[in-house]
């Protein structure tokens, strides 16, 4: 194949294909495994500010999509027209169609923003739902809303601005940001705006910015009066904002004086004056989105040893950051044995080694309710001393503008557990510890940090001498708390970096370990970097041990939504059960609402949960106030009190699927119950017991019963997974399902009142 061709047919949204042999056109475009890559980015899109940070992705905790290319969504829009796609790209260009045009080769560039601001007017914007990608390893919960602007708001694109001055050049080229190719100290940018509203009330003005580790400081000046210095030194997009301001009727002059030594540039993305309110007058909506996700992917490059590892954005705010992209992107001690290690990450680490970075986890349950969302995934070849590596994760909603989630985390093998966490950058409390302060590093006394013991050099070294500042309870009580008062680190509600906040992410932990450690740990060097995150180790040692590490988080700002959490009885017969199978929590909130979260892996059997309610199931919430029943939520199962669902689960055998490269893919199944309602499980997913090699995990966009067999269909989600021979394609494919292979699609039931 010419590659010329190919990379046509990739940057000229007009190509037709690649000439064949015969007479024969191949265009890339209608290959539904090329289509695929366009979407394989943007769905880690959180808050639409972050992007879960997976591997060596971005800095730790900075608010920064760039990763997201909007060039290569248009190209993709231009070729399937998707919605969704026109909604991200609307998004990235500041939720406005200003400037968004497709390259040279089009017929007419600039047509492709009006399709796409119709498709906005008629669909509304970007509101990303919960999603499970069984193929990429990684699961997302969303929950809550964007949020919008106030009234007495008014915004600017910078690129809409006239500019009045400018003494260096000005680029377009990367929209939404005006950049300002400044090239020495004294350049000057100045740009207009028209205000038309009450110039008698005072206002607050915000500039987003963008910002680099190489560009400038300049002064700010509104109509000749200097407001204040600005730095556009960091990474990504920053909110700045300069309180108490005062605007003329009519045109406005907004002036950027480079006031640098050196590294010279700017660029500005979105001008924000926002009426200041009396105490009794509305204000915006706030944005109330939190997303909590997971990953447990094989990657072949930049991947780091994290799988089943934990990330949490709310209120704006990456509350579980990872460590991000190394320092120095080499083989050396730090990114290898910290920046990379499991220790790093919200996980847990066996024998004291790093997992096995060689298997994709398997999801065993996702679902995506109003009240409840979950998921669930194993991960048990990470480490050949485990039979059981898994992690069950729920968001329970508190209401519209908050969740709490409750985790567990079971290991089963091997003779040392460590539960690794950490929240962002912030003040740490703690409740129900007594930490005394160790020498050394988490290693031991006598350690340096940083520095590897001669004693061990091998590849899975966990890292423990990166961790230092270590207090330790070696006696800790079977409940306790650590409670992070999270700082803004780059700034995002316009305060300055590293401002304080009122945002809080609190774990708790039920259960019997052996110790607790506190120690810091330092992400990668970085502008704007905080200079540590505070762990938590929570460790259990012994032969064949079997652990559950129980916790729930809460995010919150303000004050906590939660009065108490306790750990409740579960009985079996009358006879208590010890065993870490089933777990049973009491989280009472101080709005007098009272949920038992129960979660069991034998689904067979009936707990009697804190003598109050049966349960027959995988997962359950039961949710009570003032003595009344407000909400059950049973999934895979088919007894919860009065709550019963008629099918726990639907199992069976493949019996066909679509075996060519298609846009429309389906898989017919052999149920072993009677199914009458095909619609039953549309939106859930098919979990197919395969080779393992690939996750065989398909969401079911739609069924059909037909002949006593069902079609699910799975939209553009092909089974091939890849040729036999790279080099015959006439020996065909190499499925990732096979005929007779075994299945389930659990179901869920939510009955509230």
């Amino acid at each position: 194949m010419n590659l010329t061709f190919l990379y046509g047919s990739l940057i000229n949204p007009s190509f037709k294909g690649i000439p064949l042999k015969d007479g024969l056109i191949s265009d890339p475009y209608k290959n539904v495994k090329f289509k695929k890559m366009f979407y394989g980015i943007y769905p880690l899109l959180l808050n639409q500010m972050y992007v879960a940070n997976i591997g060596d992705t971005v800095q730790a905790g900075a608010p920064d999509i760039s990763i997201i290319q909007k060039d290569e969504l248009i190209k993709a829009f231009s070729k399937y027209g998707d919605i969704e796609l026109a909604q991200i790209i609307y998004m990235l260009n500041g939720n406005s169609t200003v400037g968004i045009k497709e390259d040279i080769f089009a017929d007419d560039p600039g047509a492709i923003a009006e399709e796409i601001q119709a498709i906005i007017e008629e669909n509304g914007p970007l509101d990303m739902k919960s999603k499970l990608m069984s193929g990429t390893g990684f699961a997302v919960l969303r929950d809550g809303e964007a949020g919008e602007a106030a009234a007495g708001s008014y915004r600017y694109p910078f690129l809409e601005m006239e500019i009045a001055e400018a003494t260096a050049p000005v680029s377009t080229d990367y929209p939404p940001t005006l950049q300002f190719n400044a090239s020495k100290k004294g350049d000057v940018l100045t740009t207009e705006f028209r205000f038309d509203e009450d110039v008698s009330k005072k206002y607050n003005m915000t500039i987003e910015k963008w910002t680099t580790g190489w560009w400038g400081t300049y002064d700010v000046y509104l109509n000749d009066r200097k407001l204040s210095p600005m730095s556009f030194q960091g990474t990504g997009a920053v909110n700045e904002t300069i309180e108490n301001i005062s605007l003329q009727s009519g045109t406005n002059k907004l002036r950027f004086v480079c006031t640098s030594e050196s590294d010279f540039k700017m660029g500005v993305r979105f001008l924000t004056v926002s009426e200041i309110k009396e105490e009794d007058q509305a204000e915006k909506q706030e944005n109330t989105q939190r997303e909590l996700w997971m990953t447990f992917g094989k990657y072949e490059q930049h991947d780091h040893n994290d799988s089943l590892n934990l990330g949490l954005v709310a209120y704006q705010l990456d509350l579980l950051p990872d460590l991000g992209y190394p320092r120095l992107a080499d083989n050396g001690n730090e990114r290898l044995h910290w920046v990379n290690s499991t220790l790093s990450h919200n996980t847990v680490v066996v024998d004291g080694l790093q997992q096995a970075p060689d298997y994709v986890g398997t999801p065993r349950h996702f679902d995506d309710t109003d009240f409840v969302k979950l998921f669930d995934v194993e991960a048990d070849r990470n480490y050949s001393s485990t039979d059981q590596y898994r992690r069950t994760s729920a968001m329970i909603r508190v209401d519209d503008k908050s969740s709490y989630i409750v985790d567990l985390f079971r290991v089963k093998g091997g003779s040392k557990h460590e539960f690794s966490f950490h929240a962002a950058e912030g003040t740490v409390t703690t409740e129900g510890l007594e930490l005394i302060p160790q020498e050394g590093t988490y290693a031991g006394p006598g350690t340096v940090w940083g520095q590897m013991p001669e004693t061990d050099r091998s590849t899975r070294n966990p890292g423990y001498y990166w961790l230092k500042n270590v207090k330790k309870d070696e006696d800790p009580s079977r409940q306790f708390s650590v409670n992070w008062n999270i700082k803004d680190t780059f700034g995002v509600y316009g305060n300055g970096i590293h401002a304080d906040t009122d945002v809080h992410l609190k774990l708790t932990m039920l259960g019997r370990y052996d110790s607790v450690a506190l120690a810091d740990g330092v992400p990668p060097v970085k502008p704007g970097s905080p200079e540590s995150y505070r762990y938590v180790v929570v460790k259990n040692e012994g032969s064949s041990l079997d652990s559950i590490f129980t916790s729930v988080i809460e995010p919150y700002k303000g004050n906590s939504n939660i009065a108490s959490i306790e750990e409740v009885s579960v009985t079996e017969n009358g006879n208590v059960v010890r065993t870490n199978e089933v777990r049973a929590i009491k989280v009472t909130l101080k709005n007098g609402r009272i949920d038992y979260i129960v979660n069991a892996l034998n689904t067979e059997k009936t707990y009697r949960i804190a003598d109050l309610f049966d349960f027959k199931g995988f997962f359950g919430s039961y949710s009570e106030y003032k003595g009344k029943i407000t909400s059950k939520y049973l999934n895979e199962g088919n007894e919860f009190d009065t709550a019963e669902s008629a099918t726990a689960v639907v199992t069976g055998t493949v019996k066909s699927f679509t075996e060519k490269l298609a846009e429309k893919n389906h898989i017919r199944i052999v149920p072993d119950q009677n199914i009458s309602d095909a619609e039953e499980l549309v939106g859930r997913y098919v979990y197919i017991e395969n080779d393992r090699e690939k996750n065989a995990v398909y969401e079911i966009k739609s069924a059909e019963i037909e002949d006593g067999t069902i079609n699910l269909y799975i939209g553009d989600a092909s089974v091939i997974r890849a040729w036999k021979n790279d080099s015959d394609f006439s020996q065909g494919y190499v499925y990732n399902i096979s005929a007779g292979q075994k299945l389930r699609i659990p179901l869920s039931v939510l009955k509230e009142k």
